[in-house]
């Protein structure tokens, strides 16, 4: 049987099947990968475009390890190989599921990289329906032996709310469009295996959403990259870290004047005391609930829920005594 492939008119290919991670993540340097659109948009609770700058011009490489990543590596094969029978039981479709062991890059814009998990193609014509509103559905339509992408996730049932009711987590449709722009694929499904129970996200190509994409890495690539232009900082704990990192000691005697930032100090001062005046109140709303519920464990304010119940607590070398959590719902 024929392997399936993308469209390579559109791509160079270079073979990571035999890449060490440390080989691997100095490839993806060379341009923007599917898993940094995201952070790009403003969309990533893992990375900023500041952060991602950083690490471009960077000669370091970074091999970030934890278990969550090591078994996402050690289960990726495994969730390609049950998808197939897991989606023909659920569908009454057969389709192909094979690994892609390529890192693609754009012809057209060779910044931008694809590393995708695998390619699907169903074996019949595939007519389903999604849910895109509370009472609204759409019909979609894979005709048999049409290529598509294949990125595969995992999670714990901390995410699962992440995942409800065909929702899709924003970064990860991102991810998808950014691949479909290099790869040139009409669709991707996004196969995650969530606490135990492995559940797909079909997500078709939206010519939108790539041009938005291409022009934002664009940008970020001759603005930033090439001409070695930091981008601001967006406000994310992250970029705090990569700016005391990259200004870790201060030159002792050295000044600088920023009266050209006045509007801006004055405006940090503002929030701050806006802040201060905002948290009173919030702690005044909280205290009136505690008088309001006495010893009652949940009160409903409408179909919202207030609990204040005990909660024992503790940190790595103290056990405290269990208290008493309010949480408004």
């Amino acid at each position: 049987m024929k392997k399936l492939t993308t469209d390579l008119s559109l791509v160079t290919l270079e073979d990571v099947s035999g890449l060490s991670t440390e080989d691997w993540l100095k490839m993806r340097k060379k341009g923007i990968g599917g898993s940094e659109v995201a952070a790009l948009l403003g969309k990533s609770n893992y990375a900023s475009p500041l952060s991602i700058y950083m690490d471009k011009l960077s000669d370091e490489v970074h091999e970030e390890e934890n278990d969550f990543l090591e078994w996402g590596k050690t289960l990726e094969p495994i969730i390609r190989e049950k998808f197939p029978a897991k989606f023909k039981k659920f569908t009454g479709v057969d389709i192909r599921a094979e690994e892609y062991p390529f890192l693609m890059r754009s012809i057209e814009d060779p910044y931008m990289l694809a590393d995708i998990d695998g390619l699907v193609e169903p074996q019949q014509d595939y007519k389903f329906s999604l849910q895109v509103g509370d009472d609204e559905w759409e019909e979609y339509f894979i005709p048999a032996g049409l290529t598509g992408g294949m990125e595969i996730k995992t999670g714990s049932g901390f995410t699962a709310k992440n995942w409800k009711e065909n929702s899709l987590p924003d970064n990860y449709f991102l991810q998808t469009q950014h691949y479909m722009k290099v790869t040139g694929l009409p669709y991707f499904f996004v196969v995650a295996l969530i606490d135990k129970s492995l559940l797909w996200r079909y997500v078709p190509r939206d010519e939108e959403i790539i041009a938005i994409i291409r022009d934002r890495v664009n940008r970020f690539w001759t603005e930033n990259i090439l001409a070695k232009n930091p981008p601001a900082p967006i406000g994310s704990d992250i970029d705090t870290d990569v700016l005391k990192l990259l200004y870790s000691q201060e030159e002792q005697g050295k000044f600088l004047d920023l009266s050209i930032m006045s509007d801006k100090r004055i405006r940090y001062k503002s929030i701050a005391e806006e802040m201060k005046i905002l948290k009173t109140e919030q702690d005044t709303i909280k205290q009136e609930f505690m008088a309001a519920m006495k010893d009652a464990e949940i009160a409903f304010v409408g179909d919202k829920k207030v609990s204040w119940k005990m909660q024992a607590g503790s940190t790595y070398t103290v056990t405290r005594q269990p208290q008493r959590v309010m949480r408004i719902g």
